[in-house]
């Protein structure tokens, strides 16, 4: 599970002391959980403290979906060239480093289920 609060404030409003009168705040979540060894089920939802009432903002901000859509075709992508040759060197980019990081963490968790097991 992942959440995200993305704020966007006026340069000197005092966003950074609490004061939030000149900002605004996207929250997203995601909830992730494994199907297989290759697929996982990936949900998420976003929501905003802004323009509410406002038909054309809302439209904007559903264009969230179709660029959330464009990353899943380029996973998906991924994960087929990974699926020829698993072994396959990786090259990781600074962007990667969360996603490295959560593998790390996933990768320590089952060692040390698989070691509790054989004890």
């Amino acid at each position: 599970t992942m959440t995200f609060d993305v704020g966007i404030a006026t340069v000197g409003t005092g966003a950074f002391d609490g004061n939030m009168e000149h900002a605004i705040n996207i929250h997203t979540s995601h909830g992730c959980t494994p199907e297989t060894p290759s697929t996982t089920h990936h949900f998420w939802t976003s929501a905003r403290n802004f323009s509410l009432d406002d038909a054309e903002m809302h439209e904007m901000m559903g264009g969230i979906r179709n660029t959330f859509l464009e990353d899943v075709a380029m996973v998906e992508a991924t994960q087929r060239i990974i699926d020829l040759d698993p072994a396959a060197p990786t090259v990781d980019v600074n962007s990667d480093n969360p996603t490295i990081q959560a593998r790390r963490l996933v990768e320590r968790m089952i060692a040390e289920r698989q070691a509790q097991a054989a004890e």
